[in-house]
């Protein structure tokens, strides 16, 4: 399950992004579908707001594993028997969550998310495919042939990297006033209860739909390389080797 969730960070997000706008463009492979089946009868606007919604959505599915890997780890290194000891003494559901397991969780979560943040917030190429130019990525790229009449591109290097210390601080100041620190580190078997076959099915159906369609758009990639003619159409009209 881990290794399929790890799959999206193989490619950079703007090569996905090149397949996104061939998937999802207002005459791309999905409005064309759904017109098809007669479920739309106008093209759905799916990169709303000037391409805003196509690099978050990018973001989005590129970056989650990172978010992953730090949460699965922060939840890895909890002691169960804390766990246990909480519903000992009446604690259970979204209590137990919030009063023992996200407090401890929380080093994790903030770690992911700050490493998110700045990758997010730094990307280039993602912004540039979908033609959306107001993020400071950009603003810097485009300040480049000018820099020499015109600073602004050092004062936006000078603010990523003011924001980038901000945040770490930040990140630094809130956890350091929290001190969770588990007394006990037993290995208690007990505590931890495999997942009914219904829940562990509902997972594995999430996973690979989440995962399905954050590979989408790698799998529109593969798909116009191989294409001689792909226009309007659902799927190419002719494949070719010659590229």
């Amino acid at each position: 399950l881990q290794g399929m969730i790890l799959v999206p960070m193989v490619l950079p997000p703007f090569v996905g992004a090149i397949g996104m706008k061939q998937m999802f463009a207002r005459f791309g492979s999905v409005n064309l579908l759904l017109m098809r089946m007669e479920i739309i009868d106008q093209p759905i606007d799916f990169f709303g707001g000037g391409g805003f919604l196509g690099v978050v959505i990018l973001e989005v599915l590129h970056l989650y594993p990172i978010m992953y890997l730090n949460v699965a780890a922060a939840l890895s290194n909890i002691d169960p028997s804390l766990d246990e000891a909480a519903r000992n003494v009446g604690s259970s559901g979204f209590r137990l969550f919030r009063t023992i397991t996200f407090p401890l969780m929380l080093p994790g979560y903030f770690a992911g998310a700050i490493i998110v943040f700045i990758w997010a917030f730094t990307d280039l190429g993602t912004p540039l495919v979908f033609n959306f130019r107001q993020v400071i990525a950009v603003e810097i790229f485009n300040s480049i042939a000018d820099i020499n009449e015109n600073p602004v591109a050092y004062a936006l290097v000078v603010l990523v990297i003011v924001m980038t210390i901000f945040f770490y601080y930040l990140a630094k100041r809130v956890m350091g006033g929290q001190k969770y620190e588990m007394i006990t580190r037993g290995h208690v078997a007990g505590a931890q209860k495999p997942a009914t076959p219904g829940i562990t099915a509902a997972i594995w159906a999430i996973m690979i739909l989440v995962t399905g369609f954050a590979l989408l758009p790698h799998l529109s990639i593969v798909l116009t390389s191989f294409a001689d003619r792909w226009f309007m159409t659902v799927l190419p009209e002719s494949t070719t080797l010659s590229h």
